[in-house]
């Protein structure tokens, strides 16, 4: 990604080019000779991988070669992407659900956030072992700094002094990509009517992506255009200080493997309302520390409940700051470790040959 980096001194970064579809999503282009060397010469004892395209593509090489075990983490779930790449159609996701899987079965071992993602490959043919790591945040980023004003009214000032929404205004926070797979424009859709009861209510819809002119401009034809806000991209410094500005943190998406922006919500002390989706599984108890929605009704009752109770809001954030510290950074990133460590042995054990060829599931 383009930008300075102060990275230890065993980091190495490859260039990348913006995407056609998408100017935020980037493209790495792994041919850097001294970094190519290093990787196929270095006594490493494992590789990882994050991404089925360019790079993962060389991760695979160099586990054949140095004949090292490949683990590799989905983080996406490509259906709700075949849209950039080969248009809509019942086809496009055909594909994308056959390369998934097809990819899953050339590495060795695999790492999902979710069950949500298990149960996807495992339904397309994947035959490889597959272990849920949860991702995990830094949340002493994301804590409130005060946690006796969890849910209530005194709140950071971010979004005021940035003069994005007035000191008395209640906030329903989106964080997230304005593109077709987040679910965006079903969101304004269902927030609308709540807009047009409560005055004092705003939507603030933080991030940038493909469809963010598209919704503005359909916005701008709504009486209640005053009270949604873009803001467009924040860097990720600032997103704490956006988490706690807000009172409800709102996620229609259905495309997730995890969810992350829901989990710092959680763990900035917010309530959430999302969507029944079984990423987030693992963060939400419905009724505890947020509420699943199917429909424009159920989403309107759950705001207007949060709306009009600050005992239900401080004892959902309360609840959710509990369970937060189950996705800390240090704890997930343990469980990585521990992994390695089983995978090391495993693939060891099995004659330094690839368990590509046995069924693991």
């Amino acid at each position: 990604m383009p930008g300075h980096y102060l990275d230890d001194t065993n980091i190495y970064r490859f260039r990348s080019i913006p995407a056609y579809f998408d100017v935020e999503t980037r493209i790495p282009v792994p041919f850097e000779p001294r970094y190519l060397k290093r990787a196929f010469t270095q006594p490493y004892r494992i590789i990882h991988s994050h991404t089925p395209g360019p790079i993962g593509m060389v991760a695979g090489q160099i586990s054949k070669f140095r004949n090292i075990p490949h683990v590799h983490t989905f983080h996406g779930y490509l259906p709700d992407y075949a849209h950039y790449f080969l248009g809509d159609s019942g086809l496009s996701i055909s594909i994308m659900n056959r390369f998934a899987s097809w990819w899953a079965n050339q590495v060795d071992y695999l790492i999902v956030p979710s069950r949500k993602v298990k149960n996807w490959l495992e339904q397309h043919g994947v035959e490889r072992e597959i272990r849920i790591i949860p991702n995990g945040i830094n949340l002493s980023m994301f804590a409130p700094i005060e946690k006796s004003a969890v849910g209530a009214k005194i709140k950071n000032t971010f979004l005021v002094n940035a003069g994005l929404v007035e000191a008395d205004d209640f906030v329903l926070l989106y964080v997230g990509r304005i593109a077709k797979e987040k679910s965006v424009d079903l969101l304004i859709e269902y927030v609308a009517p709540l807009l047009e009861q409560f005055a004092n209510c705003k939507l603030v819809l933080v991030g940038d992506g493909p469809d963010k002119q598209y919704l503005e401009d359909k916005v701008r034809g709504l009486t209640i255009k005053d009270q949604i806000v873009f803001t467009g991209y924040f860097p990720s410094s600032t997103l704490p200080h956006v988490y706690r500005s807000a009172d409800i943190f709102t996620f229609l998406s259905t495309s997730e493997t995890q969810g992350m922006v829901v989990l710092e919500a959680i763990a900035s002390g917010l309530p959430v309302v999302v969507s029944n989706d079984a990423a987030f599984e693992q963060m939400v108890i419905d009724g505890r520390n947020g509420y699943y929605v199917n429909t424009k009704g159920q989403f309107a009752d759950a705001v207007r409940e949060l709306y009009h109770h600050r005992s239900t809001r401080i004892s959902f954030a309360q609840h959710g700051l509990e369970i937060a510290k189950l996705f800390d950074i240090s704890l997930t990133t343990q469980h990585v470790l521990d992994y390695y460590d089983y995978i090391v042995a495993d693939y060891k054990q099995r004659g330094m040959t690839s368990p590509k060829n046995k069924n693991m599931s």
